[in-house]
């Protein structure tokens, strides 16, 4: 028995999702586990569909288990994301965890995070690390520019990249976890991460959603079979596709009558942002609006745009360690039920919803939050409560 994990959103499900789950069958992989973001993903955003689509799609195409990525890990920062997802990870006892990366090196991308655990051990650095910050960079920028500075031009150039950023993330979050999980990448195939281009059957998950929101079908192109299905399946109930404009009056209407005491302790707001924000919120007539006026060197529109979702959400966990807080089984077949049988978790497996909400788990009641928020996103208004009535999905194993 070889259990691969793989950390996703799945937004939607395309070909460039199923060549990596080939890919790991062909490896050796037994049994396939997925950490997957739910309705709301990291670059500050609602899903295009469900995430009981969205993991249907993926146990349709060679995924075993599916659990969830909680939303307070799901939209964070690239650090924290990575963090969840690889502790959920080595929860369920994988052996391996397999990430797609622009430059396909796992040597590489290790040998940068041990240079980068011994540079945060120099007080020089860190003295940098601070005065950078100060001065107005972004966390990201600030390590580009200190990676240029001690190892490199080339090497700051490879942290440009998105996949290859959050491989090392994942590498450091494991490190810190002192996870004994080994790992995987595989090169990113076709092109780039949001990049508006496509290369034979594959293009970016941006790209595909662009041409879905649009209506044309030259999207199925670059997703599976099954994907085409169940995306078809969702439109035509009216479930898809969601996107944040149907939100954006609700989420403006909640984010006026948010006090600044309110404001402030909501999670990825710090330094006084609160203020700014309520002074930007007085004429601000749209979120791309409200995210342009607050996007600064320091903020990057995805930043900003977690942080207005966060607040829109009532998200103020801000516990220390920040870890999930359960495992939360989404979908899973036969093998999947191996995976959890095997594995010897900390933490409470569960799949119903009603039973993390009468232990008050903070993450799922925003988890639950967020799901009803989401039923206004799509086409047809949906009811809430579909936390609760929707049933884990299982899969007959072929």
């Amino acid at each position: 028995m070889k259990v691969f994990g793989i950390i996703a959103e799945y937004n939607p499900f395309h070909n460039g999702h199923r060549f990596q789950l080939d890919a790991l069958r062909a490896e050796g992989a037994t049994h396939i586990a997925v950490v997957m973001s739910g309705h709301f993903v990291q670059r500050g955003d609602v899903s295009i569909c469900s995430k009981w689509a969205r993991a249907e799609a993926a146990l349709q195409n060679g995924a075993d288990l599916v659990v969830e990525l909680p939303t307070a890990f799901a939209m964070s920062p690239a650090r924290d994301f990575a963090r969840g997802g690889v502790f959920l990870l080595s929860q369920l006892g994988v052996d391996e965890i397999s990430f797609g990366s622009e430059c396909g090196d796992l040597a590489f991308l290790t040998d940068l995070t041990l240079q980068l655990a011994d540079l945060e051990e120099n007080p020089l650095y860190r003295t940098q690390w601070q005065e950078y910050l100060k001065a107005g960079y972004s966390y990201p920028k600030t390590r580009e520019l200190l990676v240029q500075k001690y190892c490199g031009a080339n090497t700051a150039a490879e942290l440009t990249k998105p996949n290859n950023l959050l491989g090392l993330e994942y590498l450091q979050a494991a490190r810190e976890l002192n996870s004994p999980v080994s790992f995987s990448t595989i090169k990113r195939q076709g092109v780039s991460h949001d990049e508006d281009k496509t290369s034979g059957t594959f293009a970016s998950a941006s790209h595909i959603r662009s041409l879905l929101y649009r209506g044309e079908s030259e999207a199925f192109r670059y997703l599976p079979p099954a994907m085409q299905k169940l995306y078809r399946r969702e439109q035509t109930q009216g479930k898809a596709p969601c996107s944040l404009t149907q939100l954006e009056r609700v989420c403006l209407s909640k984010l006026r009558f948010l006090s600044k005491d309110e404001l402030r302790v909501i999670r990825g707001i710090q330094n006084g942002l609160e203020n700014r924000l309520l002074e930007k919120l007085k004429d601000a007539s749209s979120l791309y609006e409200l995210e342009t006026e607050m996007v600064n060197r320091q903020y990057s529109r995805a930043r900003i745009r977690r942080i207005l979702l966060n607040a829109f959400l009532e998200n103020t966990v801000n516990r220390e360690p920040f870890l999930p807080q359960y495992i939360r089984i989404l979908g899973l077949n036969q093998r999947g039920a191996e995976i959890l049988k095997r594995a010897k978790p900390a933490l409470p497996i569960e799949s119903k919803m009603i039973k993390l909400a009468e232990a008050g788990y903070a993450d799922a009641q925003l988890e639950i939050r967020a799901t009803d928020q989401f039923s206004l996103a799509s086409p047809q208004i949906q009811p809430c409560g579909r936390e609760f009535t929707q049933p884990m999905i299982f899969q007959k194993t072929e």
